[in-house]
């Protein structure tokens, strides 16, 4: 079984109007922090020897459900970015 819940953000967080150029800028800035990486690597470390406790399997898919949602909200920005300014009439 997949995991249907980046389809399911991605339907569900939508932008109201336009992104701002700065505003989808700032929103590209947006990431975990080196430490998290650290942990994040550690995680995947266990995860493959399979000796993750149940705690560290829940912050393991917590840290990928925040992956999806950056990835989310990094694709809407990049989105906004590309988009050519409306024309006034």
């Amino acid at each position: 079984m997949t995991d249907k819940s980046p389809g399911i953000w991605q339907r569900v967080l939508r932008l109201e109007g336009d992104l701002s150029a700065s505003a989808a800028r700032a929103l590209l800035k947006l990431r975990f922090a080196e430490r998290d990486h650290g942990r994040m690597r550690d995680l995947s470390a266990k995860a493959r020897a399979g000796t993750l406790t149940p705690q560290e399997q829940t912050e393991l898919d917590t840290f990928e459900r925040l992956g999806s949602l950056l990835d989310i909200v990094h694709s809407q920005a990049r989105r906004a970015l590309h988009k050519k300014p409306k024309r006034a009439s």
